[in-house]
């Protein structure tokens, strides 16, 4: 078909919609592309406008097929779409580069280097494009492929710092290293909200005033009360502590018959040796720490207070002699 007699609307609508039937790497589809543009170059440069408007409004998986019908036309016809095209190579190629996958990426990387060489099995020994127009893209590639490093070495750095504290608490997220030392301030952490969330529940059974948050300063100044610390305080401020440096809440523990409970999970559904039953739960605000009330510990064991002491009157209460005396046996034997 000739478009020599069909003005340039015509001809560049004629080729608009055959470049919007291209959606794969078609090679007829391209060679029929070409063949249109070679026929027409009296309308090279509203054929040059429509690839270029295609290229820049097409979806990011049909920008290559495109792009391949660039290609097969500046190499394959030459003048005047070298020039028409080359105008705006760097905002095409580059427009693309940016919304297309790494694969596609590298397609165009591909072809970017062709255009820097001449034709082959030409006798022109130019490259397809002057090299003012391809070293401007060669330049914002290199850009590109350095952002592009330097995003990914960001994104490896959070994963660094999880590597580091795999250990996160479900209830706020804060992160513990996979460590004794990580495990044991974890516990402390988990106690702590323990106590947040007693109160909270006891709060909620009767009727408070509003809580307000604490000024910019105090919030500052704030640290999270665990055991750690409250040993600290109580062991500075009374000098109740002792030489070995056990806190004075054990002593306070023992007084009010409470127990505190054991930092390792797998003793803490234990049962009282002698009534089978679970001890009972509860926090302490003077200790800062969840205790087993109506406990007490003998000899590396825990028994509840009441069941141990009933156990022991037990024991210590003599048996009764009998109602009835002493009687003889026949052979004059007391019984």
């Amino acid at each position: 078909m000739s478009y020599s007699a069909l003005p340039s609307a015509e001809v560049a609508q004629d080729f608009r919609e055959a470049l919007e039937d291209l959606k794969i790497n078609s090679r007829p589809e391209i060679s029929n592309l070409t063949v249109i543009a070679k026929e027409n170059t009296e309308y090279a440069q509203a054929i040059s406008r429509e690839l270029e408007d295609h290229i820049r409004k097409t979806r990011p998986e049909f920008k290559l097929p495109a792009l391949y019908v660039l290609d097969s036309i500046v190499k394959n016809v030459g003048t005047p779409y070298t020039v028409y095209l080359g105008r705006n190579l760097y905002s095409t190629f580059m427009g693309a580069y940016t919304l297309v996958d790494p694969n596609v990426r590298k397609a165009m990387e591909a072809l970017l280097k062709t255009w820097k060489q001449p034709v082959p099995e030409s006798l022109d020994t130019r490259p397809v494009f002057p090299s003012d127009v391809t070293r401007d893209i060669e330049n914002a590639l290199i850009k590109a492929r350095t952002v592009m490093l330097q995003h990914q070495q960001q994104q490896a750095r959070p994963h660094k710092l999880y590597e580091a504290r795999p250990d996160q608490c479900r209830q706020c997220g804060r992160r513990f290293p996979a460590t004794e030392e990580g495990k044991r301030k974890k516990a402390a952490h988990m106690d702590w909200h323990f106590a947040v969330n007693t109160r909270v529940a006891e709060s909620a059974k009767a009727v408070v005033n509003r809580s307000w948050y604490i000024g910019e300063r105090e919030w500052i100044a704030y640290r999270e009360v665990t055991s750690d610390n409250m040993n600290d305080s109580t062991n500075s401020e009374d000098g109740t502590g002792s030489a070995n440096g056990t806190p004075s809440k054990a002593k306070k523990a023992k007084k009010e018959s409470v127990v505190p409970v054991p930092t390792d999970v797998s003793q803490q559904n234990a049962h009282c040796p002698i009534c089978q039953e679970k001890f009972d739960v509860s926090w302490h605000e003077e200790m800062q720490m969840p205790v087993w009330t109506n406990a007490m510990k003998v000899g590396g064991r825990v028994y509840h207070k009441t069941c141990y002491e009933e156990a022991g009157s037990a024991r210590n209460t003599p048996t009764p002699e009998s109602v009835l005396g002493k009687r003889k046996f026949d052979g004059g034997v007391e019984v």
